[in-house]
């Protein structure tokens, strides 16, 4: 495979995993299940391969991520883990995961409210200092770009200017750049709960994306009578300017 390993098969036999240049628009109904795959899949990369991630979080405390990855990785409930209501053996088992977290190649970064600019800035020495080789950015709608207008601005220019800023950021460094953004809740009202283009928060061009998956939880079911895997969601590839508009299930 070409590309940075997605931590999902069948995605990766799709796209042949991420593609260094590449801009990828990533968004799911739930931040909370949004963030979890975000990290799913960062941590995939920094702890199985040879390549460093970036993760650039505009909304929420490292802490925090820290927290969540801590939690996935155990499987201990994250309010538990974060109210201290935890046993001894818990204990021990967050003790030993937090010593092999601290030797994964992922670099988070915390600062709210940045500009287009301050982030290219930032990924540039993320790159220069730590070789990172896949960029993460939570979320799209809190990127600041040079036409943000506190009182009035065209929103779809100020979309397009981001959009074009951060494929201008994964051509320059070769490296591909994931972007998190929120769903609109009208999905949450459709019988399918099959994403649409419509469903996003706000339209904007998409001339710079080059795959914009919409993350979505479909029913549960079985793969097959001698499979023990359940499908827990599935990936629509809505925009991908080389191949097919498919879907693909995540499973367990």
């Amino acid at each position: 495979m070409r590309g940075i390993p997605t931590g999902m098969q069948d995605l990766d036999t799709l796209i042949g995993g991420w593609q260094g240049a590449d801009l990828i628009i990533i968004t799911t109904p739930s931040s909370v299940s949004q963030m979890s795959l975000a990290l799913s899949m960062a941590l995939t990369v920094a702890t199985t391969s040879k390549h460093g991630v970036g993760f650039l979080s505009l909304d929420t405390h490292k802490h925090r991520l820290v927290q969540q990855l801590l939690a996935m990785q155990t499987g201990i409930d994250l309010h538990r883990l974060r109210t201290g209501w935890i046993t001894e053996e818990e204990r021990t088992l967050l003790t030993a995961t937090a010593r092999t977290l601290s030797k994964a190649h992922l670099w988070i970064d915390d600062t709210p409210d940045l500009s287009l600019m301050q982030l290219r800035r930032r990924a540039r020495q993320l790159v220069e200092i730590h070789q990172i080789a896949l960029m993460m950015v939570d979320n799209l709608y809190l990127i600041q770009s040079s036409t943000h207008s506190k009182w009035h601005a065209n929103r779809l220019q100020e979309l397009g200017e981001i959009h074009h800023g951060l494929k201008a950021l994964a051509v320059e460094l070769n490296i591909p750049v994931l972007v998190l953004a929120p769903i609109a809740c009208t999905l949450a009202s459709q019988h399918t709960k099959r994403p649409q283009h419509s469903d996003s928060r706000e339209s904007a061009p998409e001339k710079a994306i080059d795959h914009v998956l919409f993350v979505y939880r479909g029913e549960l079911s079985e793969l097959g009578a001698q499979s023990e895997q359940v499908i827990i969601g599935r990936i629509k590839i809505t925009n991908h300017h080389h191949g097919l508009v498919t879907e693909v299930d995540i499973s367990i």
